[in-house]
């Protein structure tokens, strides 16, 4: 179970704001989790991670939930699944649980590591009340986050053994992270392990955007 204190910053900070565009194709019922939040994954959202995929990961050097530094290189040798997690975003909240699910099934062929755009404590701590089962990197200034092409909280990213981001994803979705599942253990030559993510939305569903942090 998640901790209380995981929704501390959703008390200070007013949650997520429903985009003021919505694609009128999107049922909110199935395009999130909880309908009151729904952050649609659009076409834009998709070609600019297009982009952002087939290329070399950014380099980067982050202090990490378990009080060390680490680096790209720190994860070369095995394929990488990247999450980029705004810390005041309920919707990373709800999206952690499959994260989870995934580091858990192909921890010993894959790794798994959270973005956060926060502190090395803010890192701790958000590891800690959403109990999650993976690492989790500090990002400040978002200047990884940003490098990467992370648009909004909830973006995945899928490195191989060489640094080389195979793909960029704009959100999530029971579709999608099937998708990661099977990416991750053709990259990893690993047995694809059945993993369920039911309670995912069925459609492409992202996060609280970075942008206004930026700003701040």
């Amino acid at each position: 179970m998640r901790k209380t204190l995981a929704f501390l910053p959703l008390l200070l900070f007013g949650g997520c704001q429903a985009p003021t565009r919505l694609d009128p194709s999107l049922d909110p019922k199935s395009a999130y989790l909880d309908p009151s939040i729904v952050h649609p994954v659009t076409p834009e959202m998709k070609e600019l991670a297009a982009a952002k995929s087939s290329v070399p990961a950014p380099k980067f050097n982050l202090v990490g939930s378990d009080k060390k530094s680490h680096s790209l290189e720190s994860f070369a040798g095995k394929p990488t699944l990247y999450y980029f997690i705004n810390k005041d975003c309920p919707c990373c909240v709800d999206a952690t649980p499959f994260v989870d699910r995934i580091a858990v099934e192909v921890k010993s062929a894959v790794n798994v590591v959270g973005i956060l755009d926060g502190t090395a404590k803010d890192a701790e701590l958000w590891a800690y009340v959403n109990s999650v089962k993976y690492l989790i990197l500090a990002d400040p200034d978002l200047a990884v986050i940003h490098a990467f092409g992370a648009k909004t909280g909830v973006y995945m990213a899928i490195v191989d053994e060489n640094g080389v981001v195979v793909k960029l994803y704009p959100g999530y979705s029971q579709s999608g992270l099937q998708a990661i599942v099977s990416s991750l253990s053709s990259l990893a030559r690993i047995k694809e392990p059945t993993v369920s993510f039911k309670g995912a939305p069925e459609r492409s569903t992202s996060g609280c955007s970075f942008d206004d942090k930026t700003k701040r």
